[in-house]
């Protein structure tokens, strides 16, 4: 699986390249790498794909980049689906960093994203 989805990313699918960033951060089928999944996700943010958005913002998160974070969460929030919008709530307002946890009630809040 890992070989289609690393040809349709060097083709532009973003949520392929947010997908072989997932392979990477897990090293799922090659050594886990995560500088390369973070460049994967970086890439996918800027393409436009909420998961890869997401994701990126995990690793800003990681990296103490909060206001960087935040962004791509608020970001990620605008296109995702509902479900997917739900998983993003919980998982920030499980967050240690009060920022993020309020930005899960402002998401809770304003209810379902359309998509």
């Amino acid at each position: 699986a890992l070989a289609w989805f690393q040809r349709a990313a060097e083709l532009g699918h973003v949520k392929s390249i947010n997908v072989v960033g997932s392979f990477y951060e897990d090293g799922w089928e090659v050594a886990q790498d995560f500088a390369m999944a973070r460049d994967c996700y970086a890439r996918a943010a800027a393409g436009g794909d909420f998961r890869g958005r997401f994701n990126f913002g995990r690793v800003l998160a990681a990296e103490g980049e909060i206001a960087g974070a935040l962004a791509q969460f608020e970001q990620a929030a605008t296109t995702a689906t509902a479900a997917f919008t739900a998983k993003m709530v919980a998982f920030l307002r499980s967050a240690p960093v009060a920022a993020y946890r309020d930005l899960a009630d402002r998401l809770d809040a304003s209810g379902p994203a359309a998509g």
